[in-house]
């Protein structure tokens, strides 16, 4: 019993249907997700134990979390700002002349 290359592969000379193909794929895709989540949680889980407990430069990481929120909101001002400015896109469409 020597070596068979799989159905599909360059080497084999049969063909798969379409349905065992689409029965590979998923089974092979639901096992890296199911795997990256169990993974996940086990590097997760005690990482987040450890960032809780009480330490010098505790604010720090704080902040350092935080702040892509507030950016976030920030850039969200200043885009509604310039939108509705003089030269904004609002006041662009409001001052074209009807016609």
């Amino acid at each position: 019993m020597g070596f068979r290359p799989r159905a599909g592969s360059p080497g084999s000379s049969g063909r798969r249907s379409s349905t065992a193909s689409f029965l590979d794929s998923f089974l092979f895709s639901a096992k890296v997700g199911i795997g990256s989540a169990f993974g996940t949680l086990l590097l997760a889980y005690p990482l987040a134990l450890f960032l809780r407990r009480r330490r010098a430069g505790r604010a720090l990481h704080r902040i350092g979390r935080e702040d892509p929120l507030f950016v976030l909101a920030l850039v969200a001002a200043f885009l509604i700002l310039n939108a509705m400015a003089f030269h904004g896109v609002i006041n662009g469409v409001l001052r074209r002349p009807a016609g």
